[in-house]
């Protein structure tokens, strides 16, 4: 990797030794001095010495390189005189040893390859010749279009590619618009759905009977909050507290496949109930509109059941969700939003669970 010897015209045997590379005996080319044994390397010799012989230095000691190279070496080196190496092919320039990489990277008698054709020729020479090569690639400032001289490219091909390039960019920005306004759909549905629970109703059944003293249970009225129920009791929680006992306490299982539900709320007096079965489900309906569920609380009688609920609107099934039951106190969370009537059928019923 170093300059070969019989390139410098004003060697002598003496400077030669003192300039010569240990790997490849080549004058030294951009060198590098191992600070152990004060023997240099081209650089790109002492690199690849290292990566098969790591931290040892071709001279049998530890290679740690030298900072800087010794003086005496930087000043013979700067005395030599090189024949450039593109003489072969017609270059007579004789340089100094600093200015060699920097006209052998602009010589003119330097061989390159046309980036059309690959014929091989002088740098000076492909410079006038990719100017007329049918092979080379050009571009056009219009379309932006990449073509080879010997094909052409003439005005309508132009015209074209300009307009297939504005039909894609249309594209690209209808399906950005399209996406925004998917974007913005979602975030108004988010944002109704936070004013819908920042203006939500909770229903606890609480004013069905005006007398408190009397704590009875019955069927829900038909149009209670302004809502339509159908196959919905109201319980007194006293009630609906020794009712749950009873179950717990019965000693023989369940048969007949129903599904007991009754949505136990915080502090409240009353609590709805429904009995559900393979040919009966509840619903709550609006008969003037549409209107928005956030959540309820419910638990079974009959552990480890399912119930599945179902949101419509025009009796069209907008949303379905299948909840396990237990005889906890669960919340189950649905924001559905503008459904007009809203089923709960029985699900999978898995037996009694002590």
């Amino acid at each position: 990797m170093g300059i070969e010897v019989d390139r410098i015209v004003n060697s002598n045997e003496s400077s030669t030794d003192l300039t010569t590379c240990l790997i490849c005996h080549d004058i030294l080319w951009k060198p590098v001095t191992c600070e152990i044994c004060e023997n240099s390397f081209c650089n790109g010799c002492i690199t690849l010495w290292l990566e098969k012989h790591p931290d040892n230095c071709p001279n049998n000691c530890d290679y740690k390189q030298r900072q800087r190279l010794p003086l005496l070496l930087v000043q013979l080196l700067s005395k030599l005189q090189v024949i450039c190496k593109n003489h072969h092919t017609g270059c007579k320039d004789i340089l100094s040893y600093e200015s060699l990489e920097q006209h052998e990277h602009q010589c003119d008698f330097h061989m390159e390859q046309c980036t059309g054709c690959s014929k091989a020729m002088l740098k000076k020479e492909r410079n006038i010749h990719e100017k007329s090569c049918d092979r080379i690639e050009l571009q056009c400032h219009v379309c932006q279009v990449k073509y080879r001289r010997i094909t052409g490219h003439n005005e309508v091909e132009c015209l074209q590619n300009c307009l297939v390039q504005q039909q894609i960019k249309t594209q690209s920005i209808e399906e950005n618009d399209r996406k925004q306004k998917i974007r913005l759909e979602e975030l108004e549905m988010k944002l109704t759905t936070l004013e819908n629970l920042n203006n939500r109703r909770i229903i606890q059944f609480d004013d069905l009977i005006p007398n408190e003293e009397q704590k009875q249970n019955g069927c829900i009225n038909y149009n209670y909050a302004n809502l339509n129920w159908v196959n919905f009791n109201y319980l007194h929680i006293s009630y609906a507290v020794r009712q749950d006992q009873h179950t717990l306490n019965a000693n023989t299982l369940r048969r007949d496949g129903c599904l007991q539900i009754n949505a136990f709320t915080h502090g409240q007096q009353y609590v709805a109930s429904c009995n559900l079965g393979p040919q009966v489900f509840s619903t709550i309906s609006s008969s003037n509109g549409t209107f928005n569920i956030h959540s309820f609380y419910t638990n079974t009688m009959n552990p480890l059941s399912q119930i599945i609920i179902k949101g419509l609107k025009d009796n069209n099934e907008l949303y379905t969700k299948t909840v396990f039951l237990t005889n906890n106190l669960t919340k189950i969370i649905l924001e559905w939003l503008n459904i007009d009537q809203i089923q709960f059928h029985p699900g999978q019923y898995q037996g009694y669970c002590n």
